[in-house]
């Protein structure tokens, strides 16, 4: 859905297929049509949110927070009592997202690389 070249989606399903963690991912679709997805990740009570994305032309539709929600409800369910996810600092509506679900500012981290060219 983010238009990621081929290599990076075949890294990140083998990462999930290797994962030590238990994941489940939702879709919401319409009609047939995938409008938004997300998954959890859980380690214990812990679980993670992650991968949330919303088409862009529907975008602040309420997908993003009632998809949140019921991820958050899925890992209550699965015995989750703590949830953490990683936003970008400049993803103003997305924070805003998460900040109505209760999430607040833990930490803030950054990348580096010898090489820029590796970052794209």
């Amino acid at each position: 859905m983010r238009g990621s070249p081929l290599a990076q989606r075949q890294a990140h399903a083998q990462r999930l297929r290797e994962s030590p963690s238990a994941y489940n991912g939702l879709l919401l679709k319409r009609g047939g049509r995938l409008l938004a997805c997300g998954q959890l990740a859980m380690e214990d009570e812990l679980v993670g949110l992650y991968d949330v994305f919303t088409v862009p032309e529907q975008r602040q539709s309420g997908l993003a927070t009632a998809l949140c929600r019921q991820l958050l409800r899925l890992a209550r369910e699965l015995g989750a009592r703590c949830a953490y996810l990683q936003v970008d600092a400049d993803n103003h509506v997305a924070r805003s997202i998460y900040a109505r679900l209760g999430f607040v500012d833990a930490y803030a981290f950054h990348y580096r690389s010898q090489d820029p060219d590796e970052l794209g």
